[in-house]
């Protein structure tokens, strides 16, 4: 687990301790201060990378959130189904439904995606808005749609799937039924 989501703090953190070597070196020039401090400085870029490499649950909860879109918006049930467990059938059915009734059309942008992990690491939940051109299949125009959705995840056999599915209103947030109406 790593301690930070972002490498920009730490990396801070050592461009400081860098700086006030290099300060304390140019007032007394004692060789360990400028060694120190081109320790700290050639630390920063691999606090970059390792952050990069490592993959907090927060991350790797909001990533799936990103596949999870990829594959509603194109269109593949049997995709976005597999991000949903196995044990809510009912809710698999839901989605499924629900997929044989609109058509996305060109593709769906998230935004605002905010994660909180819990019971140590092995619960989450997703917070984040959708906003795409939804057409119905029995016919009719596309229609831009916003939508707000609060998804609770659980790491099942090292991967993250859906125990629940809110659809929220966009604009309050108060809770609307999965398959309710769009309202514009």
């Amino acid at each position: 687990m790593w301690f930070t989501e972002t490498p920009w703090p730490p990396i801070f953190i050592g461009i400081v301790a860098a700086t006030t070597l290099f300060l304390i070196w140019m007032k007394n020039r004692r060789g360990v201060f400028l060694i120190g401090m081109t320790l700290v400085a050639a630390l920063c870029p691999m606090i970059y990378f390792v952050e990069r490499a490592i993959l907090t649950d927060a991350e790797q909860i909001e990533a799936v959130v990103y596949q999870l879109r990829d594959a509603v918006a194109a269109n593949d049930v049997d995709g976005t189904l597999k991000f949903v467990s196995p044990q809510k059938d009912a809710l698999q059915k839901t989605i499924a439904g629900a997929m044989s009734l609109i058509e996305i059309e060109d593709g769906v942008r998230i935004t605002d995606v905010l994660v909180e992990v819990t019971s140590a690491g092995t619960r989450g939940k997703s917070h984040f808005r959708a906003n795409g051109t939804i057409k119905s299949q029995i016919g009719g125009m596309g229609h831009h749609t916003p939508i707000r959705w609060l998804l609770s995840w659980q790491r099942e056999q090292g991967e993250w799937r859906i125990v629940e599915v809110l659809r929220l209103n966009p604009i309050s947030g108060e809770e609307m039924g999965l398959l309710a109406p769009l309202t514009h």
